[in-house]
Order: C-alpha cells, then structure tokens, then sequence
C-alpha cells in the first residue's frame, strides 16, 4: 500500500540523513541522489522518464529577461506542473524562491518545491497573495512526525497533482503503520487543506495594499512587492515602487503607453511616466528609469511614489478593472 511504502521511505531516508549528514551537507548532486530522487519515485514521478521528469529545463525569468534553469520539471499531460529546486543539505531553502515562483508565474506553471532533502516547502504560484502565503504545504523529515511527514508528502502524489487537488492534509494522523496506512489511503484521493486566513495588516503593519499606503511609516525602505497576478519583486527602496509596478503594467500588456503622459493629480512636476525622458524646471534632466520604452520617475520618498504608482494604476486600471488595492507592499 502506498502509505507503508512511503512510511518505510521516510525512516530510511532519516536514516540516510544521520549516517550522511556530513557528506550530503557538502553536495547538491549527492542529496538529490540519495534523498530528492527516492522521494519523487515514492510519489509516483519516474525519474528516469523524460516524460515525467524533466531536469535543469529553461524557464523564463520572471518576466526580466534571461532564462532560470531548475533542478527539475514534473510533467503531467505533456504540461509542466512542478518546478523543482534542489538544494544540499541543510541548504538555505529561501534563496532563490522569489524568483523561482516568479518564473513559474511567467510560463504558467502552478506549483514551486523548495527541497533540501530533508525540508520540502510548496507553494502555489497563482495564488493573489505575497510570497509567504503561497507557501501550501510542508513536512520535514528528521523533526516531523512520520505520519504527519507521510500525509503532507502526498500534497506532491502524482495522482492527486493530475486531478488538481495538491495540498496537505487537514489533521494528522496517529497509531502505527497499518492504522496510518488505511486512514491516508481512505483521504489520498481528496486531500484537501484549510488556508490560513491572509493577512490584514495593522496599521503599522508588514505588508500593507497601496490603497491604505498612508499607514506606512516614512521612514520605512520597501522591500517586496506582490502584483495582482500573485508575482513578487525584491526591492531595495521606494524609488523603485513606481518603476516596478510600471514593468510589471507593460510586460502584462497593460495599456501604459496609451494614457502617456501620466501625472498625479496634484503634481507640480511635468509627469511620473512619459515616453521620453521630461525636465523639470530648474534641472537639466529629473532621475527617470526606462521600462519596455517608457521612462518612470524614480527619486521619490515612500509618500512620493505611493501616490505616484497609484496614478498610474489607477489611470490605466479605468480599462482593464484593476485598482491600488490590489497591489500589496512590505517594508
């Protein structure tokens, strides 16, 4: 049965971990064949079937140009449904998942695995909400309990992927391996999760929609942005809020550039988004940004640019039924 299987997996992969801990510490390559690979098969994703498991595949990059190569691609139906991003042992899973889900938002592919053998995180790259929410199932399999392990592993079942239900499960399950064994194989056909309810950020909130950006301390630096599509970028600072929100309008096709150019409807400046670079009175040349042909105003503070990126959303959402509420800061 396919929970015995995958319960006798998990106790000799820990097993792996204690005897090989060291040495699967120090290479990618051998932790993917020694704990990555098994666990896969277990799940019903050949790896030796090009048609299932596809390695080091190209991908867009989210949408910046060039192209990401991850450990893996699952295929179902000849569709990519899985990226898969390998890391050594004990390896800093966070690194690289922003632009991993982005460039599964870009190519449309649902789902994004952080692994390093032992931690495995899934999100769902879709979902309209910032990066940590995304994040639909996990199990660890030195700290977890092997029950709990084996229901939050079936999230990646390949069965249960071709029907569209990946998820972890509601409850854990207890008792030995034959109880464990009847209850996941009653549920593995409808695995289902209760979210977490999102967010609602208090006024000095972490992530905040820029339709209430006047909660945002003015001494904050902006760090992430999530779009309406459920993509993120990392920033550093708010002059990039309106250069960002800007590329992601145009490499989604939104028409920018028809409602050039764009002003706040308080500004002294001539505009924050033109077709050519504009000067302001008294300066040779304002700091602007080009984006897909179009230059953005970037030297703005947080209260600036909150109130120059909503002009432009507001200006070009008229058309296409979009709104600042719908794009989520964090500082």
């Amino acid at each position: 049965m396919l929970l015995e299987s995958l319960l006798a997996l998990v106790e000799k992969l820990r097993g792996r971990i204690e005897t090989h801990g060291e040495a699967l510490g120090q290479s990618e390559a051998l932790t993917r064949y020694a704990l990555i690979d098994p666990m896969l098969r277990e799940l019903g994703w050949d790896t030796e079937d090009p048609e299932v498991v596809r390695p080091e595949f190209s991908v867009d990059n989210g949408g910046r140009g060039g192209k990401t190569r991850p450990d893996y691609g699952l295929i179902h139906a000849g569709e990519k449904v899985i990226v898969v991003e390998a890391k050594k042992l004990n390896g800093n899973l966070q690194k690289g998942v922003s632009q991993g889900v982005n460039a599964c938002v870009s190519t449309g592919i649902r789902y994004f695995v952080a692994t390093d053998g032992k931690r495995w995180e899934i999100y769902e790259t879709h979902k309209p909400v910032p990066l940590e929410q995304k994040r639909i199932a996990s199990f660890d399999l030195v700290s977890g309990v092997p029950s709990e392990v084996c229901l939050n592993a079936l999230a990646l079942w390949r069965h249960n992927v071709a029907s569209g239900s990946i998820s972890s499960a509601q409850a854990p399950i207890t008792g030995g391996v034959s109880e464990a064994s009847t209850d996941v194989e009653q549920r593995a056909e409808t695995v289902s999760v209760t979210e977490p309810a999102p967010k609602t950020p208090a006024p000095n909130g972490e992530w905040c929609p820029l339709s209430d950006a006047k909660a945002i301390p003015k001494d904050s630096k902006l760090q992430e942005i999530v779009f309406p599509d459920g993509s993120s970028v990392d920033t550093r600072n708010w002059n990039e809020l309106t250069v960002e929100v800007v590329r992601w309008l145009t490499d989604n096709n939104h028409p920018v550039r028809e409602h050039c150019p764009i002003q706040t409807p308080t500004s002294k400046t001539p505009c924050v988004v033109a077709e050519q670079p504009v000067p302001s009175p008294g300066e040779s040349h304002r700091s602007m940004t080009e984006v897909n042909g179009l230059w953005v105003v970037d030297n703005l503070r947080h209260g600036w640019a909150t109130g120059n990126a909503r002009a432009v959303i507001e200006r070009v959402g008229m058309e296409v039924d979009m709104d600042p509420s719908q794009f989520k800061v964090r500082w």
